[in-house]
């Protein structure tokens, strides 16, 4: 179990690379997204306004 680890942590595509944790965060962003379909339209949040006079 050990060297199987060890393996993935010292893959070239392992979890210290930004290939690793770029489609991960992707992911998460993909399941939060599908997540707001089950919420009443009044509880999400909104984009703010970028010029703020």
């Amino acid at each position: 179990m050990k060297s199987k680890l060890r393996a993935l942590w010292n893959h070239p595509a392992g979890p210290k690379t930004i290939h690793f944790w770029a489609p991960t965060f992707k992911w998460g962003l993909s399941i939060a997204n599908i997540s707001d379909f089950s919420k009443p339209p009044e509880t999400l949040s909104y984009p703010l306004p970028t010029n703020r006079d």
